[in-house]
C-alpha cells in the first residue's frame, strides 16, 4: 500500500458565517506522485493551499500531512513541520535587498547552517535551475521567468518531502511555463510530492498528471488529466 503523504477528510472552511469558502472536501495523495490543482479563480485553489502549510486555522474536519494531524501542530512545532514543505508563490516572495544566492541559501541559513555551506549548496542549486552566473545579480534585475526560478530553488533547497506551488507560471510567459514545468517534473522524478495549482489547461494537457478540480469550494477528481475528460471542467 502507497504511503498517503496529504489526506483531508470532509474538510470545510468559512470565511464568513453561512459562505463555505471550501466544502466537505476529502482526498488523499500518495507520496511521490504529482497533481495539479484546478479550477476557476475563487474556487478556493489558494485557500486549499493554504490549509496544508498552517496559512489557515478555524476549519471543520480532519487534516493529515505525513500522517500527522494539523490541529495539533502549534508554537515551535510549525516551524520545523514547514520545513518538510516547499512553496512556491505567484509573486515570487524575493528579498530585494539580497543577490540571488543569498535568496537561495536563506532557507538553509534560518536551519542554522552557516552562510559558506548554504551558498556552496546555492551555487549548486542555481546550476540545476538555470541561473549559473546570476548569483550576485539582484531579483529586481531578472526576468519573471528567471525570478520564479528563483522562487523554486529557494523552495527545493531544504530538499522538501511536499512541493506546493500557488499559480508558479501564472507571471510568465508559456515558454518559460513550459520550463517551469519541467523543473516540477524532474523534481517529482527525483521523489517530492508536488501539488501545482494552475488555471493553465493548455499546460496541463502538454504535462499529462492527475488533477484536483475545485468548483464553487466542491471538488472532482480527474484521472487521468487528459482532453477528454478535461473538456467538461473547462
Amino acid at each position: 500500500m502507497q504511503q498517503k503523504i496529504v489526506q483531508f477528510e470532509r474538510v470545510s472552511l468559512s470565511y464568513s458565517e453561512g459562505k463555505n469558502v471550501l466544502h466537505d472536501i476529502s482526498f488523499s495523495l500518495a507520496k511521490g506522485s504529482f497533481h495539479y490543482l484546478m479550477g476557476p479563480s475563487g474556487a478556493g485553489k489558494s485557500t486549499l493551499i493554504k490549509l496544508m502549510y498552517l496559512g489557515f486555522r478555524g476549519y471543520r474536519g480532519a487534516i493529515r500531512v505525513f500522517g500527522r494531524d494539523l490541529v495539533n501542530i502549534h508554537g515551535d512545532d510549525v516551524a520545523a513541520y514547514r520545513r518538510q514543505i516547499g512553496v512556491v508563490f505567484q509573486d515570487f516572495h524575493l528579498l530585494n535587498h539580497l543577490c540571488v544566492l543569498d535568496n537561495i541559501a536563506l532557507p538553509l541559513r534560518l536551519k542554522g547552517e552557516s552562510w559558506l555551506e548554504a551558498r556552496a549548496k546555492g551555487l549548486e542549486l542555481l546550476n540545476w535551475i538555470g541561473l549559473k552566473g546570476f548569483a550576485n545579480a539582484v531579483p529586481q534585475n531578472l526576468s519573471g521567468g528567471q525570478k520564479q526560478r528563483l522562487a523554486i530553488g529557494r523552495a527545493v533547497i531544504n530538499r522538501p518531502s511536499l512541493l506546493i506551488a500557488d499559480e508558479p507560471t501564472g507571471n510568465v510567459d508559456d515558454e518559460n511555463a513550459v520550463k517551469l514545468l519541467y523543473l516540477f517534473t524532474e523534481l517529482n522524478k527525483r521523489g517530492t510530492t508536488v501539488i501545482f495549482a494552475t488555471h493553465n489547461r493548455d499546460l496541463a494537457l502538454e504535462f499529462p498528471q492527475p488533477a484536483l478540480y475545485l468548483e464553487h469550494g466542491e471538488l472532482h477528481m480527474i484521472f487521468p488529466c487528459h482532453e477528454r475528460k478535461m473538456s467538461s471542467y473547462a
